[in-house]
């Protein structure tokens, strides 16, 4: 398509996006020069130059602009700019929902009196069928809708609500469960109507709750969601509400301890201090906490604190809960208040309990009855065991902060979760026919500074446009298919491959629980982990001079990731001691809000894998029902009326999938016109007679069409109604009729000059016979003047004989009378009178009966009119009832989906865990089959010199075995005896049969205190040489060894030459061992390298050895290395099996589970070991995922 100088366009701005203006000219680079008018007013607003083609969409029909249907995917021309041009219009004539093919599409009018939006006008949404055709465009249409295909199709719907904070999400919802309430209360018994009150009473009540405790302001909403939820609306076989079941999603936890500025942390907090029973809890005022104060926005205009605390209280006695029940949610909310204003100080290198905030934990121990001292303690320090010992590490101040904040987000998210459970309980019901789920989820977001909790909203989002993509596409395929138009050569913009690079198995969140799964993991780690797993992938990218963030590449935009405290925020960082702690309260109701620390054996299920599963289980109720989508818009970042900033509006549209709606439709036909307006815009292409309108539509487009390269049924179909274009075919066909108009132009010309030259000749003619035309004209106004005279002559004749004949018959009449007076009894003359009586008395008679009628037809029509207003009351009464229940039946089997998730996790670990056995028990077989055949390729000599040299090396290891067993066996039994004795002689000493006091025994008891004190202090010294000499015994032990170790290093060099040499010499072992590598490869087999290759570096490297070498290999793993076992606190392996007796080739496959352990006294680069250490097995069943990751890498 040609942009021309002058030519009418929308082109893009950077402060208003796309803007209606005209193209001024064509710069020297191939770029533009535009300027815009804005929508209501023609005068220039901004001039933009530089503008590539891409940013200019030429209007050539200029009628096409005022194009503003209910549905704008019915616009002729389908872009971005139009919908944009539309969405303004439509706004700023008060009309804020508008549908996009099934979305509609809510824009936030921050004004509450539009009257056709008003609640009055519900009832004329009611009263339609079972689909909305009449009334305009609302959220009230959706829930109708909803309702209706509910009862229609019998199956479960769902209404997908989105958008950023401040847009309307959570009122749009309201908006929906009421006209749920009200649709659904139509028709029933009282009964169901008086239950289905109760429900939408409870759901009303449970909403302040929710709030108080879930929501927070934020620089775009003074009262923002920051948890996503899923109501189930339950209703019965007829389509009565019967209850509501809530869910929620990642409730964010960084809210709890800290806010930005201008925001604050949850509402609860200030809730609490402003309330009539903050003394009760010991809470003072809101600027001695210093967490709910780091926002420095303490107060809400317009918000009264203290009453919404009021209010939070009446919702709680409404929906059921104890008094005890609301003292204890308060005092954990007053628990964490305290917690978080302790204070740390540095005590040398490590961290103390500030003293002068002391109180504060003080107060949190009172309110949650737990232990002071050992909170305390664990807040300073951590306590661990490793190998039987146990050891204390202390905190810096940093790890106490994030210590005592670990705690308090726990604490306050399963304060926030049981909530939501007892609110289930009074809400939902057991079981229900159907239900149509609400889902109000937070929408995509993109700051300045992105992390994880934002790669979890965007998983979702993405996920949820999956969803919506596949769902559009194949509806306007059907759509496509049904007026038999060819879909074969359409592609679908999948997002596929974004969702895989963030939870395929070897994904971006799979990457980052691995990484907390290790004991070291780090950010960088991980970091480095995805970049070297994705680094080709189409949706990932990495920057040079990023060190420390990657971007992905969403169907919105691209992000860009910061990776620091990925880790923490992804594993549950509160340690197990805090959760005993916490479960050891007094307080039965704070002894159950933290869960039971997981067992050390058992895998920890991480944030982001538990919201990947939420997430999944989500998608499987969603992918089960028929959707409904609702995108709420905020028109300006103000929140103001009739305000509009195109930029944010435009980016809102892009992030909550309105734009993809238009890429979808793109990828079709997006251009759908009807036969009748397709004939009548390009009939001068082709014409002649229209004999069937479809046939004319192929001829149009085939005769113009075909001299193009857009002749093909991939860019135009002709279906049974309309004829289906993508642009480039549409914009071929306006350039071909501007053409055509050429010729029509001289025909046109001509007959433009003829009408003029007869315009003229009659004035030509007139100024000829002018005079003649003016007399006749005066001869004309005389005659029409006389015939008037005359008319009026006659009426006035008319008139006085009528006034005659009136003033007679007055006369008459009057006369009558008077000779009915005087006596005059004559017929004729009475009978006139009484004539004339009787018909005045039947026109009273008649008249009075008319006035009486119609005043009884008043009098039923405002009795009829009252009956209906008092009817009216009652429904709404009962509508409101019904709302009450609704709201608060919205909630009641959460426990169920929690003990569902409980199992389906524990069924999927079994499941893993049979799986990583299964694989290991094959690749064991595998690597004993491939052993053996190599084996028998060996020569006999070689077989004996091996068995030879095995048998040495482990009788080697068995003496050394035996003898280190011996002394430790005989150290361990001389130091029980002595301590034995020594305890016995203490007790026939000090200690009294028991019943009796000695002389002894007093004295004993008389001795001073620091003289027993110096006695115990005595013992535990002479305890201490021991251990000592223990010590020292071991490292004279380990030293003596040194020669030994020396010849077997000689031995081991040795045989790794002749293993060297044998590999070398014999191709069809590395091929074989490449056979290998590839089945353990965790890339779908793919080969590491091919057999034109030398053989690979890796076979002989220290991390891996050849069959002979991992034999042979004396060396102790370094602490960090992936073959020790991740799951043990101190680091050492997880499974210390060893290999006893000699090795014999015949009897024991060569690659065998059991574990070696080092036969001589160095590792392999000199340093001496423990002779007696177990040595990882490198390829035994804990470490698969290890070893399989070191295959990947290049390494066996």
């Amino acid at each position: 398509m040609s942009i021309t100088p002058g030519a009418i366009a929308f082109f893009r701005s950077k402060n208003w996006s796309w803007t209606l203006g005209k193209v001024d000219s064509l710069d020297p680079k191939d770029t533009y020069t535009c300027t815009g008018t804005g929508v209501t007013s023609g005068t220039p607003i901004e001039t933009c130059n530089k503008l590539k083609a891409d940013d200019v969409f030429v209007i050539q029909n200029q009628s096409l602009i005022d194009e503003i249907p209910d549905d704008l995917l019915l616009l002729t021309l389908l872009h971005d700019s139009t919908l944009m041009h539309a969405l303004n219009v439509r706004y700023y004539q008060d009309t804020i929902y508008t549908y996009i093919g099934p979305i509609v599409v809510a824009i936030n009018p921050f004004k509450y009196t539009i009257p056709h939006y008003m609640d009055t006008k519900m009832p004329d949404y009611l009263a339609e069928g079972e689909v909305i055709k009449k009334n305009k465009p609302h959220s009230w249409a959706v829930a109708h809708n909803t309702y209706y295909e509910m009862l229609k199709r019998k199956q479960n719907q769902c209404v997908l609500v989105s958008g950023e904070s401040g847009a309307g999400k959570t009122e749009a919802v309201k908006i929906v469960m009421k006209y749920l309430g009200a649709v659904s209360s139509l028709t029933g018994t009282e009964a169901q109507k008086q239950g289905s009150a109760d429900t939408g009473r409870k759901l009303m009540m449970a909403s302040p709750i929710l709030e108080g405790f879930g929501n927070a302001k934020t620089v775009r909403n003074d009262n923002s969601s920051r948890f996503g939820k899923f109501v189930k609306v339950q209703f019965d076989k007829d389509g009565y509400m019967k209850g509501a079941h809530t869910t929620k999603y990642l409730l964010e936890k960084s809210r709890i301890v800290t806010a930005a500025e201008g925001e604050r942390c949850y509402h609860a907090f200030y809730l609490l201090s402003q309330g009539k029973d903050a003394k009760k809890y010991g809470i003072n005022q809101p600027s001695e906490y210093r967490f709910i104060n780091s926002g420095n926005c303490i107060k809400i205009d317009g918000v009264d604190d203290g009453a919404d605390y009021q209010e939070c209280l009446d919702s709680m006695t409404g929906v059921g809960m104890t008094e005890d029940e609301k003292d204890q949610v308060w005092a954990t909310v007053a628990g964490v208040m305290n917690l978080l204003t302790l204070n740390f100080q540095p005590d040398g290198e490590y961290s103390k309990i500030d003293g002068g905030t002391s109180k504060y934990l003080d107060k949190a121990v009172e309110l949650w009855q737990v232990d002071g001292a050992v909170l305390g303690k664990e807040l300073v320090s951590t306590t661990r065991e490793a190998r039987g010992d146990v050891f204390t590490k202390c905190h810096t101040v940093p790890q106490a902060v994030d210590s005592r904040d670990a705690l308090c987000k726990a604490t306050y998210d399963e304060l926030f979760g049981w909530l939501v459970d007892k609110l289930n309980t009074t809400t939902a019901v057991e079981s229900s026919d159907f239900f149509i789920g609400l889902l109000d989820i937070f929408g995509f977001e993109h700051f300045q500074l992105n992390s994880f909790e934002q790669l979890c909203i965007n998983l979702a989002n993405e996920t949820l446009q999956h969803h919506y993509n596949t769902y559009i596409f194949n509806k306007d395929m059907d759509e496509c298919r049904a007026e038999g138009v060819d879909v074969t050569m359409i592609e679908f913009p999948d997002n596929t491959p974004c969702l895989k690079l963030i939870t395929d198995k070897m994904g971006i969140i799979a990457l980052l629980d691995e990484q907390c799964a290790l004991g070291k993991g780090t950010d960088e780690a991980f970091l480095a982990d995805v970049v070297n797993n994705h680094a080709k992938h189409p949706f990932f990218e990495k920057k040079t001079l990023a060190k420390t963030s990657f971007i992905i590449k969403h169907y919105a935009g691209d992000v860009s990731y910061e990776v620091a405290h990925f880790l923490e925020k992804n594993k549950d960082t509160l340690k197990d001691d805090m959760k005993l702690i916490m479960r050891a309260s007094k307080s039965p109701f704070i002894a159950g809000l933290l869960p039971e620390p997981v067992e050390k054996s058992g895998k920890k299920i991480t944030v982001g894998g538990f919201f990947k599963a939420q997430l999944f289980s989500l998608m499987d109720i969603i992918n089960s029902t028929n959707p409904h989508w609702i995108r709420c818009i905020k028109p300006h970042p103000a929140k103001k009326p009739l305000m509009w900033h195109g930029v944010s509006v435009f980016n809102q549209l892009s992030s909550s999938g309105v734009i993809g709606t238009v890429k979808v439709r793109k990828a079709g036909f997006p251009i759908r016109i009807y036969h009748d307006d397709f004939i009548k815009r390009f009939r001068m292409l082709k014409p002649g007679p229209i004999d069937e309108p479809k046939h004319k539509c192929e001829e149009i487009c085939n005769e113009t069409l075909k001299a193009t390269e857009f002749f093909s049924r991939k860019f135009f179909q002709v279906g049974s109604a309309r004829v289906f274009l993508k642009n480039e075919a549409y914009f071929a066909l306006e350039d071909a009729i501007n053409g055509a108009a050429g010729k029509y132009i001289e025909v046109i010309t001509k007959w433009s000059r003829m009408w003029a030259a007869s315009i003229i000749a009659k004035e030509i003619d007139f100024g000829k016979n002018k005079e003649a035309i003016l007399a006749n004209i005066k001869l004309t106004l005389q005659l029409q003047a006389e015939e008037s005279k005359k008319r009026r002559e006659i009426m006035e004749e008319e008139e006085g004989d009528l006034a005659a004949a009136i003033t007679g018959q007055t006369q008459m009449v009057e006369h009558g009378k008077r000779q009915m007076i005087l006596g005059d009894e004559s017929k004729e003359w009475q009978y006139m009178v009484t004539t004339f009586e009787k018909k005045k008395e039947e026109l009273i008679i008649w008249r009075r009966n008319k006035i009486e009628q119609q005043n009884k037809e008043f009098a039923e029509q405002r009795q009829a009119a009252t009956t209906e207003e008092e009817e009216a009351r009652e429904i709404w009464t009962a509508d409101e009832d019904r709302l009450w229940n609704l709201i608060f039946n919205m909630a009641n089997s959460e426990q169920y989906a929690r003990d569902k998730c409980r199992e389906d996790e524990k069924r999927g670990r079994n499941n893993v865990m049979e799986q990583e056995l299964d694989d290991w028990a094959e690749i064991v077989v595998d690597l004993n089959q491939s052993y053996n055949e190599s084996k028998a390729l060996e020569s006999a000599r070689l077989a004996d010199e091996w068995k030879n040299l095995l048998e040495g090396v482990h009788t080697v290891q068995a003496e050394r075995k035996a003898e280190w067993l011996a002394q430790q066996k005989y150290k361990y039994d001389s130091r029980r005896r002595e301590m034995a004795e020594r305890r016995r002689m203490e007790h026939m000493s000090e200690t009294p049969p028991r019943g009796t006091v000695t002389e002894e025994r007093l004295a004993f008891e008389r001795r001073p205190k620091m003289e027993r004190e110096k006695a115990n202090n005595k013992v535990s010294a002479e305890a201490d040489k021991q251990v000592e000499k223990m010590r020292a015994r071991k490292e004279a032990l380990i030293g003596t060894d040194m020669a030994r170790q020396k010849k077997i290093e000689k031995l081991r060099q040795e045989a790794i030459a002749e293993e060297k040499k044998r590999w070398m010499h014999g191709k069809e072992g590395i091929y074989k061992h490449d056979a290998l590598s590839q089945r353990l490869s965790p890339n779908e087999r793919t080969p590491l390298h091919t057999h034109s290759n030398p053989p690979p570096s890796h076979l002989f490297s220290q991390a891996q050895r050849s069959t002979s070498e991992e034999i042979l290999a004396c060396r102790l793993p370094d602490a960090a290395s992936p073959e020790w076992g991740a799951g043990s606190p101190s680091g050492s392996p997880t499974h210390q099996s060893y290999h006893e007796g000699p090795y014999s080739p015949e009897t024991e496959p060569l690659f065998s589970p059991v574990r070696t352990r080092s036969a001589a006294g160095m590792d392999l680069n000199g340093n001496p070991v423990n002779p007696m250490s177990p040595q990882p097995n490198p390829i035994s069943p804990p470490r698969l995922g290890a070893y399989a990751a070191s295959t990947k890498s290049g390494q066996m």
